[in-house]
C-alpha cells in the first residue's frame, strides 16, 4: 500500500528478525479474549496486509501489526467499536511495515465501524472497500480522515451502498443477486462444461467469488443451483450429469465459506433448452448452470 525504501530498512529487518525470535522463544502475549486469540505466526508478514469481512454481527480480521503495542491497540478498538459483534482476529507480526501503517490500520477499522457490512483488502498496492452503511456522512468523514494518512501514490477505492431505515434489505439483496446472475450468456461463458463433463474451468472462479461475496453480505439468502445438459444421451444419464454439475458448483461455493444448508442442488437434465441441440454451439449453450434466489 505504501512505498517502502528497502535499502534503508535492511538493518531494521535484521534487528526485527532477531527480536521476533526472542519474543517467540519467551512466549509473550497471554491472556487474550477467547474470540480474538493471539496466535504465534508460522510465518511473518513481510508487507502490510489487512483483510476484513464484516456483516450480521460477525467480524473476521487478518492484519499485520508493527508491534505488540499496535496489536493491543487494535484489540481495544475492536472491543470498543464492535462490542455487539463476534470478532475473530488473526494478527501477524510485520517486518517491512511503513511508519504510517499503525495510523492507517486504526483509521480503516474506524471506517468499517460505520457500516452494517463490509469487505476490505489493504496491502502495499492500496486499499479497496466494499460496504453498506446507513450512515454515509459518518462513513465519508472517516474515509477522508483515512485518506489523509495515505501517500500520494497510494490507491483508495471505495464502493458504498447507502441504505436508510426504510430500505428493505431483502429487496436490496435481490437487486444485487440479479446484477450478478441476470445475464445468461455471461453465466454460460463462465460455467462452461464439456460434453458429459462435470469439471469447472478456471474461468468460473471470478463469478463464484462474486456469488460467495454476495452470500456473505446477504446471510439470510438461500441459493438454488440448477444444472442442465444438452440432449445427447438418455435422459436418465442427463439428469445424473446435470445434478453432478450443480453439485460441483455448490462444492466450490462451500469451499468459499457458503454454508451447505444455504445451497440447494437440482439436476434438470436437458429440459428448458436455451438453444438448438442440433448444432455444436447450441449444445454448448445448453450445458449450463442457472441460479435462483430463495
Amino acid at each position: 500500500m505504501l512505498n517502502v525504501r528497502r535499502g534503508v530498512l535492511r538493518p531494521v529487518l535484521i534487528i526485527l528478525l532477531f527480536a521476533t525470535g526472542i519474543l517467540l522463544a519467551t512466549g509473550l502475549g497471554g491472556g487474550i479474549h477467547s474470540d480474538m486469540q493471539r496466535q504465534a505466526p508460522a510465518s511473518l508478514s513481510a508487507t502490510p496486509e489487512l483483510k476484513l469481512q464484516f456483516g450480521r454481527n460477525q467480524l473476521n480480521v487478518t492484519a499485520s501489526t508493527a508491534s505488540l503495542e499496535h496489536e493491543n491497540a487494535l484489540r481495544e478498538l475492536l472491543g470498543d467499536q464492535f462490542a455487539d459483534s463476534r470478532v475473530e482476529a488473526d494478527f501477524r507480526e510485520g517486518i517491512l511495515l511503513p511508519a504510517a501503517w499503525e495510523t492507517i490500520s486504526t483509521r480503516l477499522l474506524n471506517v468499517v465501524a460505520t457500516t452494517s457490512s463490509a469487505t476490505v483488502a489493504a496491502d502495499e498496492h492500496g486499499i479497496r472497500i466494499t460496504a453498506t452503511t446507513e450512515y454515509p456522512e459518518d462513513y465519508n468523514s472517516r474515509l477522508a480522515f483515512l485518506e489523509s494518512a495515505l501517500g500520494s501514490d497510494d490507491q483508495l477505492v471505495s464502493e458504498i451502498i447507502a441504505v436508510g431505515p426504510n430500505v428493505d434489505l431483502q429487496n436490496l439483496c435481490v437487486r444485487n443477486f440479479s446484477a450478478i446472475t441476470e445475464h445468461a450468456d455471461v453465466l454460460q461463458q463462465a460455467l462452461r462444461f464439456r460434453q458429459s463433463s462435470t469439471e469447472l474451468s478456471n474461468s468460473a472462479n471470478a463469478l463464484l467469488d462474486r456469488i460467495a461475496e454476495f452470500a456473505y453480505e446477504c446471510r439470510h439468502a438461500r441459493i438454488a443451483i440448477h444444472g442442465y445438459t444438452d440432449s445427447t444421451g438418455s435422459e436418465s444419464w442427463n439428469l445424473q450429469v446435470s445434478e453432478a454439475r450443480a453439485e460441483a458448483v455448490a462444492a466450490e461455493l462451500r469451499q468459499r465459506g457458503v454454508a451447505a444448508e444455504r445451497l440447494f442442488v437440482e439436476g434438470r437434465g436437458s429440459q428448458s433448452a436455451l438453444a438448438d441441440n442440433d448444432t455444436v454451439q447450441g449444445r454448448a449453450r445448453n450445458r449450463r448452470i442457472e441460479f435462483e434466489l430463495r
